[in-house]
């Protein structure tokens, strides 16, 4: 790792163990009820397996956009990489990192082509958006209904509704468009330049093609199950945390909100991002109550999250093809 790297990541760490300082500081993190939850052992085996579903699922919805574009990768091959790719996020910042590495293992076991690699990855990372946002937008609109004293709410709704209305249509648009995104960028964006070269050279090997739209609607629907299962399991770790008075739309709202942040580069995996901004989700919505210590929520599934991908440690003792 270059020192440059090593030092921004090293800083990264700082932020989110200064972040989770502070957010237990101010009582948005609980331990308390992490080590109440820790007493159901069959509700965390079951919670770990509902979050470990998540990566066969991506793989699935990964390998109808690579048969789409006629790349031939096995189903057992493209879930190696999920989940390889999946643990390596852990360690580096937002879910770029994750992506990176699927990118890199993909063209290496196909031999494709980077450009075409990445716009699958493109495609496959806005879809998953896509699914979120679908949550978002019916949450927030639900809740601007119910709760109409939440002025806030309905400005939240319209711009979750932007937001899902940009990541669809990027989904369906980058494929066909890529060829000429990438002459622009050449032409454009860096004349000179290491940059320029690798963007003519992989001109010549963009063979991407438009995704029809029976595999892209059944792409889409596949990341709203995704998305739901998550914010499915928010919600019973609300539930049995103590945090009910939230309720299925507001670990919804919350849920989303937490998600979309935590893919910023800002800290590894989104590291405290997902906790604070939960956890500030959730108190706007309860503001009849005290404050709570809803970041807790985010931090359990945090947890959980990592012990579902720690087996992927015994994939790296499988030779990856060249």
């Amino acid at each position: 790792m270059p020192k440059r790297s090593r030092w921004v990541t090293v800083s990264k760490l700082l932020v989110a163990t200064v972040l989770l300082f502070w957010l237990y500081r101010i009582k948005l993190i609980d331990v308390d009820s992490i080590q109440d939850l820790a007493k159901n052992p069959w509700l965390l085996i079951s919670l770990i397996l509902i979050i470990w579903l998540t990566f066969p699922l991506c793989a699935l919805r990964w390998h109808m956009i690579l048969r789409s574009q006629d790349i031939s990768l096995s189903q057992q091959e493209i879930f190696r990489i999920v989940y390889l790719a999946s643990f390596a996020g852990l360690f580096l910042p937002g879910m770029v990192g994750g992506d990176a590495i699927r990118i890199v293992l993909g063209n290496r076991t196909s031999s494709v082509g980077m450009a075409v690699m990445a716009m699958s990855v493109a495609v496959d990372r806005m879809l998953g958006f896509s699914g979120l946002l679908a949550w978002g937008v019916m949450a927030s609109f639900l809740l601007a209904h119910a709760f109409p004293e939440l002025n806030q709410m309905r400005h939240v709704a319209y711009v979750t509704l932007g937001l899902f209305s940009i990541a669809t249509v990027l989904a369906a648009a980058l494929p066909p468009l890529a060829p000429a995104l990438c002459r622009y960028l050449a032409k454009n964006g860096a004349s000179k330049g290491k940059v320029a070269a690798a963007l003519r050279a992989a001109l010549d090997r963009v063979t991407v093609k438009g995704i029809d739209i029976f595999t892209l609607l059944a792409a889409w629907l596949l990341s709203i199950v995704i998305q739901g299962k998550d914010l499915l399991a928010l919600f019973l770790i609300a539930e049995a945390s103590g945090f009910g008075n939230l309720g299925l739309l507001g670990n919804v709202m919350a849920g989303t909100m937490a998600f979309l942040t935590q893919t910023l580069s800002l800290t590894p995996g989104g590291l405290g991002i997902g906790e604070a901004v939960y956890g500030q989700t959730a108190n706007m919505l309860i503001s009849n109550s005290p404050t709570a210590s809803y970041g807790s929520i985010m931090l359990v599934f945090r947890i959980l999250s990592v012990i579902s991908v720690l087996p992927a440690i015994f994939l790296f003792f499988k030779r990856t093809p060249h």
